[in-house]
């Protein structure tokens, strides 16, 4: 950071840990100078998700919306660390999953066709489709709340594909 006013540190953190950053101000005036410090521990966490591997997916909702087709709305898993992501595909395993205080921030709505290989809706998350599509080209486990709107639900994978869930409705599903 820089003395100036309203200057700020940015940090981009890639694993779980605690920063420190201590701020400190110096103002001069008629006969005196005084200086200020303070310091703020920030906090960080990321997902601990059993079995997420290598360019899966992570809803943050750090973009500030709801959008699902929002790339700063989702943090890719490099296999060490989580990343800045973008958009999922018919390739990518999804996770939509509460994690850290606060860090998982609202749930998607589909804004248009959406695609995912796996799909894992976890506890205290929801998806809405409104009355848009999502191809699905693996397994759908829901321990959250779907909701189908007027929207459709494609399973489109090349192989046997699993639906688990202790309640599910669709509106339309191929």
């Amino acid at each position: 950071s820089s003395g100036a006013a309203g200057a700020s540190t940015i940090v981009t953190p890639t694993e779980t840990t605690t920063y420190t950053v201590v701020v400190t101000a110096t103002t001069t005036g008629v006969g005196c100078t005084a200086t200020a410090s303070t310091t703020v521990t920030v906090s960080v966490e990321t997902p601990d998700i059993a079995g997420i591997s290598d360019g899966d997916m992570v809803w943050s909702g750090n973009a500030g919306t709801t959008d699902w087709s929002t790339d700063g709305n989702w943090i890719s898993f490099n296999g060490t660390n989580y990343v800045a992501g973008s958009v999922p595909s018919s390739t990518t395993n999804v996770f939509l999953v509460t994690y850290g205080d606060g860090c998982s921030v609202g749930n998607p709505v589909l804004g248009g066709s959406s695609a995912t290989k796996n799909l894992t809706i976890g506890d205290d998350k929801e998806l809405s489709l409104g009355s848009n599509t999502i191809s699905i080209a693996g397994n759908l486990t829901n321990n959250g709340t779907f909701t189908a709107g007027t929207g459709s639900v494609i399973f489109n994978g090349s192989t046997h594909q699993t639906i688990s869930a202790s309640s599910l409705t669709f509106n339309n599903v191929t």
